[in-house]
């Protein structure tokens, strides 16, 4: 090899070095980030029982506690309830028997939670993360800044929007309600029952189920 070749073999080598170089700190930086615990939010208030499960310990969900991806809260029988303060501008309250999963917060992005039971009334005021989604095993509930209800209503799994939209989707169909609309799901998976209003009564039972 001449000794151009020789220079350009060794300034290649360099450059692979100082790449893999490059790759593994980065590849430690996100391993450095990935093991730091951010909150991604707080405990704003709770009464009766209300907990939260966090790798495999179960905290007392107190005023002011920090919130993390992944924690589980819960509550107890009536009248136990929770409200979560989370990210840019979310509020869930959730009433007696409900248990809830923090499953992502990108903060001024996104955020989602997983409600496994019992009631939830969810606020997104101005400045809250753009995208929405609270799943459960009756269906997919996507808002963008608005309020709503989801839970145990009447007997069925019910959707109330406040204020706002809400898109209301299952395996077997969606549906899409305006303020003072709700939709019924009989049981996991099945077709929500198309918008319509609902009446002062059964309006009122939903939000004092999470008041």
């Amino acid at each position: 090899m001449n000794g151009y070749g020789c220079r350009a073999a060794g300034q290649l080598n360099r450059r692979v070095v100082l790449t893999g170089a490059f790759a593994a700190a980065f590849d430690f930086a996100l391993s450095g980030v990935a093991r730091a615990a951010v909150a991604v939010g707080r405990i704003g208030f709770s009464q009766g029982q209300a907990y939260l499960s966090r790798d495999g310990d179960r905290l007392p969900a107190n005023e002011g506690v920090d919130v993390f991806r992944q924690d589980v809260a819960t509550t107890g029988e009536e009248p136990s309830r929770v409200d979560l303060r989370l990210g840019a501008s979310t509020r869930i309250r959730l009433g007696a028997m409900a248990r809830l999963e923090i499953s992502r917060i990108v903060p001024g992005v996104a955020a989602a939670a997983t409600l496994r039971s019992g009631p939830a009334l969810i606020e997104r005021d101005h400045g809250a993360e753009p995208d929405f989604q609270l799943k459960s095993p009756f269906a997919l509930i996507a808002a963008r800044g608005t309020t709503f209800f989801a839970g145990p209503s009447n007997g069925v799994f019910g959707v109330f929007v406040r204020e706002g939209v809400v898109n209301v989707r299952t395996n077997k169909g969606a549906v899409t309600l305006q303020a003072g609309e709700g939709t019924d799901i009989k049981a996991p998976g099945s077709a929500p029952t198309p918008a319509k209003r609902w009446g002062e009564a059964r309006i009122n039972a939903a939000l004092a189920s999470v008041q």
